[in-house]
């Protein structure tokens, strides 16, 4: 994309120097200064534009700054400055030259008044208009790439921050369930392997690069979750998940481990018991899901380091605009939205 728009503007420059060239030497011709159908003079001007751009160019390549103190004037003022009084010189040295050799057919006889009158004439008429678009598109697209990569940096910044919350959680995550798994090896092997089995899947999901998964997948996964819970707690905790059928699982996405997170958070803040489990409810909705439960605070919790629902909440700062909703009346209930785009 950016090479067709260079060879598009290199081919409309073209095409501008070729009608001022034909227009101007229109002008002076009308004049009687030179002839219209003399090739030398219409040589003599486009090469002057060529040069005038060259100049320009080579400027804005080497950045000159000679005088540092000057702050009020920046790069691409002094680029501007320094490119007319370049394209000034290589204009007089041109005149001179056509003075000199009289070889392009000019009838104008040399004097200081011509001299004068030739610099106006290119300062106004070539100068300001070529400086002032060249120095505009390089500030524009230096501009642009300037945009593009600190939208990088904030992206890569980011990822790193997402990183280092998901890090956060695994270890969390694995400690717990190989004390399930320690217990299940000594007691009985089959329900050990099948443990095994879906506690492997779920940390490789855990651990996946992907923040932004299906609802499909996340539902998957949290069967398995569940699943290992029921292995840690027995049956103290109930969960219960209803949706609509007319949601398309597949096209509708959430954070990767949004609802393994606030199950664990359910399991850590409220006690639950074999003879009156505590049940949560996760409700599905087109725009949302809403994950509900019982209050029945524990008497003692341990510090995770902020793993949980400040977690969660960061997360979604992070990756979109929209945010969690956390209501704490007769029952604690969190309200995650859906994101109905494509997978980043």
């Amino acid at each position: 994309m950016r090479s067709t728009t260079k060879y598009i503007l290199i081919a409309l420059s073209i095409a501008v120097i070729a009608f001022l060239d034909y227009f101007k030497t229109f002008i002076i011709s009308e004049q009687g200064i030179t002839g219209f159908y003399w090739v030398s003079a219409h040589l003599y001007l486009i090469l002057i534009w060529i040069s005038c751009i060259i100049v320009t160019l080579l400027v804005i390549k080497i950045r000159p700054h000679p005088f540092k103190r000057l702050k009020f004037i920046n790069e691409y003022g002094w680029i501007i400055i320094i490119s007319l009084f370049a394209n000034i010189l290589v204009s007089v040295s041109y005149f001179f030259f056509l003075e000199c050799t009289t070889i392009i057919g000019y009838k104008e006889e040399f004097s200081a008044s011509a001299v004068y009158i030739n610099i106006l004439e290119r300062f106004f008429s070539m100068h300001i208009p070529v400086i002032g678009f060249l120095t505009a598109y390089t500030y524009l697209q230096e501009k642009n790439e300037l945009k593009q990569n600190l939208e990088k940096a904030e992206k890569l910044y980011t990822e790193y921050q997402i990183k280092t919350l998901k890090n956060q959680v695994a270890p969390h995550f694995l400690f717990n369930n190989l004390n399930v798994l320690s217990s299940l090896i000594r007691s009985n092997n089959k329900k050990a392997d099948e443990f095994l089995i879906r506690f492997s899947n779920l940390y490789r999901y855990t651990l996946k690069e992907e923040e932004i998964v299906s609802l499909d997948e996340e539902l998957n996964h949290l069967e398995d979750y569940i699943f290992l819970l029921n292995q840690r707690f027995g049956k103290a905790y109930r969960f219960s998940i209803v949706f609509n059928d007319t949601i398309d699982k597949k096209t509708t996405y959430i954070l990767s481990n949004t609802l393994q997170t606030l199950l664990e958070n359910v399991t850590k803040h409220n006690a639950g018991d074999y003879k009156n489990p505590l049940f949560t409810s996760i409700i599905i909705t087109k725009s949302e899901i809403e994950v509900s439960n019982e209050i029945r605070k524990k008497k003692e919790i341990r510090p995770s380091g902020k793993i949980g629902l400040k977690n969660l909440q960061e997360r979604y700062m992070l990756q979109s605009e929209k945010h969690i909703v956390i209501n704490n009346s007769d029952n604690f209930s969190v309200i995650i939205p859906l994101l109905n785009l494509k997978k980043a």
